[in-house]
C-alpha cells in the first residue's frame, strides 16, 4: 500500500472514532457539524463549522493554478497567493477578483451583480485605500468620492428632506416646481410652488407663497405667503411677510420691509428700513434706507426722506458736478425752464393764477434794481477752464440791498441770484419808464402846439409891426 493510499485509510478510521461516535445525529443529518460543543448542524447548512480559535482556510493558489482548474463550478472560490493577491470566484463565465488585501499601492476593488446583466465589472465601485477615495462608476477618482453618472434622490416631505448637514436639512425639495439647498432652507413649505431658496435658512418660513427665488443666508426668511419675491444677499428682505413682486439684491436690503410691494432695491442696506412702502426704486450704497412708508421714490445715490412720496433724489451734498447727456444742443420749443433750490431741488416756475394768492401789482418794489451793480467777471479757472467773460450781479452785494432775490446755501450762505425774479422787476422797471415816457410825449406834444401857437402869434406881430410902419 502506497504512503498516500495509507494516509486516506487512516483519516477515514479517524473520522469514523471521533466524529460518528461523538453525534450521531450528525451522521444521519442532512447536514455535518464540525465543532467542539457537540451540537446539531443548522438545519439550512450542508456544513455547519463552529470555531473561536480557528477558521476556514480556503484552497490557496498561484493566479497559473487557478487558471488551469478544468471546467471551474460556478461559485468556486480559491485564495490567489500571486499578485494580484486576494479572493477570487467563479460566476460561470470568468473569474472575478472579490477583495485584495490592501497592500501598499494597490488599490481595492469590489464588484457588484447586476439582476440582468449579470456581473456590472470590477470598477463600478472602487476603493483607493492608499490615497482615501471611493468611486462610483470610475476606477480613478480624483476626490474623496466621485461619481460618474446619475444620482437619483427620494421625494421629500414638510419634515424631511433629502439631504442632512448633521441634524438640519440640506436639500428639500417639497411641494411643486420647489428647490431649496442650504440648512433648514424652505423647511416650512406646504403649498407653495415654484420657489427656489439657496442658502442657510432662506426662505424659511415659507408656507404658500410662490414663485419667490432667495439666494444668500436667511434671504426672505420670513416670508410665508408673499410672492414673486427675488432676494439676493445675506438677510435680503428678511422681514418680508406678505410683500410680494419685490426685488432686493444686497446685504440686508430691504431688510424691515413686511407688507411693502412693487419696490426694487440694489445696494447695501438699500430701503432698509422701509415696512410697506410701494413702488419705489433705491439703488447705491443705503440708497432710500431713510423711507419707510413712502410709494413711488426714486433714490439713486442718496438716502431719502422719511414719509416723503413721489421724490426723485439723485445723489448727495458731497458731488460737485453733474452731467447729463442728451440736453446740450437739444430744443424744446414748447419747453419751460428749469430751477434749482438751495437744497438741491429741481422744479419749473409756474405761472397760473390757480398756484397763487395774495396777488397786487408789483409798484416800487422793483425800485430796488436801480441799487444793484451790474459787473462783468471771470469765473475762477476751477469752476470756468475756458475763462469766457460773463455779465451779472455779486450775490453778496445783492444780499445787503434786496436779500429776498438771493439764493443761499446749505450754511446760509450768498450762493447765487434769482435771476428770473429780477427779470419781472426789470419788466416793472420798463413799464414804469414806459408810463414817464408816454407822459412826457404828451407833454411834449402840448409844449409843440404851444410853440406852433407861439410861432403863429409871432408872425402876425411882425406883420403888425410891418403895417404900422407904413
Amino acid at each position: 500500500m502506497s504512503d498516500m493510499k495509507r494516509y486516506y485509510v487512516l483519516l477515514f478510521a479517524f473520522v469514523c472514532m471521533v466524529i460518528l461516535p461523538a453525534s450521531p445525529s450528525a451522521l444521519y443529518a442532512q447536514g455535518v457539524a464540525i465543532n467542539s460543543t457537540d451540537a446539531d448542524p443548522d438545519p439550512s447548512a450542508i456544513l455547519d463549522v463552529s470555531s473561536t480559535t480557528s477558521g476556514v482556510l480556503i484552497p490557496r493558489m498561484t493566479a497559473a493554478q487557478r487558471k488551469a482548474i478544468s471546467s471551474p463550478a460556478a461559485g468556486l472560490l480559491v485564495y490567489q497567493t500571486d499578485a494580484p493577491i486576494g479572493f477570487y470566484f467563479f460566476n460561470g463565465l470568468s473569474w472575478v477578483h472579490l477583495v485584495q488585501n490592501g497592500s501598499p499601492g494597490v488599490p481595492g476593488r469590489v464588484a457588484f451583480w447586476n439582476s440582468s446583466n449579470g456581473l456590472y465589472g470590477s470598477d463600478n465601485l472602487f476603493w483607493d485605500k492608499v490615497k482615501g477615495r471611493l468611486g462610483l462608476g470610475t476606477s480613478t477618482p480624483n476626490e474623496q468620492l466621485e461619481l460618474t453618472g446619475n444620482l437619483r434622490m427620494p421625494a421629500t416631505t414638510p419634515s424631511t428632506g433629502i439631504l442632512y448637514s448633521g441634524t438640519n436639512t440640506l436639500l428639500h425639495t417639497y411641494g411643486t416646481d420647489n428647490t431649496f439647498l442650504g440648512e433648514n432652507a424652505g423647511n416650512l413649505n406646504t403649498t407653495g410652488n415654484g420657489n427656489t431658496g439657496f442658502g442657510f435658512s432662506s426662505l424659511r418660513s415659507v408656507t404658500t407663497g410662490y414663485h419667490n427665488t432667495a439666494v444668500g443666508k436667511k434671504a426672505l426668511y420670513s416670508n410665508g405667503t408673499g410672492y414673486q419675491n427675488t432676494a439676493i444677499g445675506d438677510r435680503a428682505l428678511y422681514s418680508n411677510t406678505t410683500g410680494f413682486a419685490n426685488m432686493a439684491a444686497g446685504m440686508e436690503v430691504m431688510y424691515k420691509n413686511t407688507t411693502g410691494y412693487r419696490n426694487t432695491a440694489i445696494g447695501y442696506q438699500a430701503m432698509s428700513s422701509n415696512t410697506a412702502g410701494y413702488d419705489n426704486i433705491a439703488i447705491g450704497f443705503k440708497a432710500g434706507s431713510n423711507i419707510t412708508t413712502g410709494k413711488n421714490n426714486i433714490c439713486i445715490g442718496h438716502l431719502g426722506q422719511s414719509g416723503e412720496s413721489y421724490a426723485i433724489r439723485i445723489g448727495d451734498s458731497n458731488h460737485r458736478a453733474c452731467y447729463i447727456g442728451g440736453i446740450y444742443g437739444r430744443s424744446a420749443p414748447a419747453g419751460v425752464s428749469v430751477y434749482i433750490s438751495g437744497s438741491g431741488k429741481l422744479g419749473t416756475t409756474t405761472s397760473s393764477r390757480r398756484f397763487k394768492h395774495d396777488i397786487r401789482d408789483m409798484g416800487s418794489d422793483s425800485d430796488v434794481l436801480m441799487k444793484l451793480r451790474p459787473v462783468t467777471f471771470h469765473y475762477k479757472p476751477d469752476y470756468d477752464p475756458d475763462q469766457s467773460l460773463q455779465y451779472g450781479l455779486i450775490a453778496e452785494e445783492v444780499a445787503e440791498i434786496a436779500p429776498e432775490l438771493v439764493a443761499y446755501d446749505e450754511n446760509g450762505k450768498p450762493y447765487s441770484v434769482f435771476y428770473h425774479k429780477v427779470n419781472a422787476m426789470l419788466l416793472n422797471e420798463v413799464q414804469k419808464q414806459q408810463r414817464r415816457i408816454e407822459e412826457l410825449e404828451k407833454q411834449v406834444r402840448k409844449l409843440d402846439d404851444l410853440q406852433t401857437r407861439v410861432s403863429a402869434l409871432q408872425v402876425r406881430v411882425r406883420e403888425m409891426e410891418l403895417w404900422s410902419a407904413k
